[in-house]
């Protein structure tokens, strides 16, 4: 039964590779030619995949046993993205409050790939909190799974 949300991050590690390939293309074509840092990728994809996977398996387990919890995990995600620093950087904050940030498990991966793509200075405590978090989550969200997937066939 854990097929499912393998098979939901697998599609969308479709996806990402594609994007991928597309940031590739425009990096060459703009004559920006990333360092080494670029091998980082790799590892960050996999800590992104480690992510999904914790998230999927926990939310497929919620969302058999409360059936109103997929109506508003559209908006827990899009609140996760606000709070993620996505669009903005974590220097846009002063230095005091940047712990807050840290404190969200995507943001190492997030700056892991802009030290990747971009050269941006890493900041090492905040990507392993991501990956102790992430660990955690996918603990959690197995162990979840694996107490409600009894009842899956009772409720799908």
């Amino acid at each position: 039964r854990l097929i499912f949300p393998f098979a939901a991050v697998g599609a969308h590690l479709v996806d990402f590779a594609i994007s991928f390939a597309i940031l590739a293309g425009m990096m060459a074509y703009f004559g920006f030619a990333p360092g080494l840092n670029i091998l980082a990728v790799l590892p960050l994809t996999l800590l992104t995949i480690l992510a999904a996977l914790s998230v999927g398996v926990l939310v497929s387990a919620l969302n058999t046993a409360y059936r109103d919890f997929r109506h508003l995990l559209p908006f827990l995600i899009q609140l996760w993205m606000f709070l993620s620093p996505v669009i903005y950087p974590v220097s846009i904050l002063p230095e005091r409050y940047r712990w807050v940030l840290w404190l969200n498990p995507l943001t190492g991966i997030i700056d892991g790939y802009r030290y990747a793509v971009l050269g941006s200075p890493l900041h090492w405590a905040s990507l392993a909190i991501s990956i102790a978090a992430m660990a955690a989550a996918l603990f959690l969200g197995l162990v979840v799974f694996r107490r409600t997937e009894r009842r899956f066939a009772d409720i799908v």
